[in-house]
């Protein structure tokens, strides 16, 4: 075994999540501007991580994860979400091989942790937009978990499928693989390397 610990993005990575991210941080920023918040014009055009890690670094946390969980929670109520099969079977063979599993997720933990247990899988630990003041590309979700657990980073080996998890892979020290959502092709590369 090549590491210890292998971490995981979620949405996207994991699973597809059928929410406008776009329109989720558009709400965010109206209901952040009716409390007399002054949005700049560039964090209204920015990508929706951006867009909810300026609201957190502004003092609107809470407002964030309220209204992702609000969004997330419709998703999981309706099953309006897609398991990447072949990434669910990597994890379960990962935990076999006795790998600890970690999600650091841009999510929230409660829904992460809702969505796993359906499908069987119970990460060692999960990280989601409620657990650190700042997100992905920030080190800091990642971090946590190292100390969480107490593995080393040239232990650890982070999966996503965006910038924003090669950026905070790069700013956290860590190995980071980047896969396609839902491509096998690329699940199959990550079973050879991990197993």
């Amino acid at each position: 075994m090549r590491y210890k610990l292998a971490i995981f993005d979620f949405d996207d990575t994991l699973v597809h999540l059928n929410i406008d991210w776009e329109e989720v941080n558009m709400e965010l920023i109206r209901r952040a501007e009716k409390g007399g918040e002054k949005v700049p014009a560039k964090i209204k055009k920015a990508d929706p991580m951006d867009a909810a890690n300026w609201l957190c670094a502004h003092g609107h946390a809470q407002l964030v994860v309220d209204g992702f969980r609000e969004n997330e929670k419709k998703c999981v109520d309706n099953s309006d979400y897609v398991v990447f099969p072949a990434m669910a079977q990597l994890l379960k063979e990962l935990k076999k091989e006795g790998y600890l599993i970690a999600i650091a997720s841009g999510n929230t933990t409660m829904t992460i942790k809702e969505i796993l247990k359906k499908e069987g899988i119970i990460p060692d630990f999960v990280a989601g937009q409620d657990s650190t003041k700042m997100n992905k590309p920030y080190p800091d979700i990642l971090n946590l978990i190292l100390q969480k657990l107490k593995v080393k980073k040239e232990e650890s080996v982070f999966v996503g499928n965006s910038s924003f998890d090669s950026r905070a892979g790069r700013n956290a020290g860590i190995k980071t693989i980047i896969i396609r959502p839902g491509n096998k092709e690329d699940a199959e590369k990550l079973r050879r390397i991990l197993l």
